[in-house]
Order: structure tokens, then C-alpha cells, then sequence
């Protein structure tokens, strides 16, 4: 779900990534890190609130409307999927892995092993 929302909402790593101390400081991490309360999912599609970011100059937060495209790799259904799965509350990190922080390192890793298995 990370990379096709990623791909297709044009999102930076630092968007979606943390790291353990970002966790641990909640008012911080709150303010400025993707939550799972930050997605809204739709009919047509899903849009997801970013609290801050690089073009975001006065951190008002902003909106990014992601299409449901169908097929195998739709953002929507994929988001659809990792929501139903991994029950989390709203205020849980957008993305972990197996509990732990989905670090910047952590999600490079997982891409180039998808993409490495993908050929």
C-alpha cells in the first residue's frame, strides 16, 4: 500500500516514513507525521491529508485526492486492504511494519525487494 499510494500521490519518503524517536514524542509526531486518521476513502477514490510538507510553507496541511484505478496495483484498493487487515485507531502511524517504525531505511529496502522479485 505504501508504494502504490506513494507512486500515485507523488509523495516524498519523508511524507509517509518515521522513525522511532519521531514515535515516541506523540505531540510532535502528531503534528506532523501521516496518521491513519489522515486518509478518507470514497467511492471514487481516497484523499489523504498531509499535516505538513516541503511546499507547505506555512504548515496549514494539505489535501491530495488519489483515484481508484482498479487492477492490481490501485492505491485505493490496496489501502482498503492494509486498513482492513491491520487494525489500527486513527491517531496509529499510516504505515509500520510488523509493529515496528517504517524508517526511511526500511521502506527503501522493501521496494528494492519488490522490485528485485518483480524482475
Amino acid at each position: 500500500a505504501a508504494s502504490t499510494l506513494s507512486f500515485a500521490g507523488f509523495l516524498l519518503m519523508g511524507e509517509i516514513t518515521y522513525t522511532k524517536a519521531d514515535i515516541e514524542n506523540r505531540t510532535e509526531f502528531h503534528a506532523a507525521k501521516a496518521s491513519r486518521g489522515d486518509v478518507v476513502i470514497g467511492q471514487e477514490g481516497l484523499t489523504l491529508r498531509l499535516k505538513a510538507s516541503k511546499t507547505d510553507r506555512q504548515s496549514h496541511g494539505v489535501h491530495i485526492a488519489i483515484a481508484r484505478t482498479g487492477g492490481l496495483v490501485c492505491p485505493v484498493s490496496a489501502m482498503e486492504k492494509l486498513l482492513s487487515l491491520d487494525l489500527q485507531p486513527p491517531n496509529a502511524p499510516l504505515f509500520n511494519l510488523n509493529g515496528n517504525p517504517f524508517t526511511p531505511a526500511a521502506a527503501r529496502s522493501l521496494l528494492e525487494k519488490r522490485l528485485i522479485a518483480a524482475g
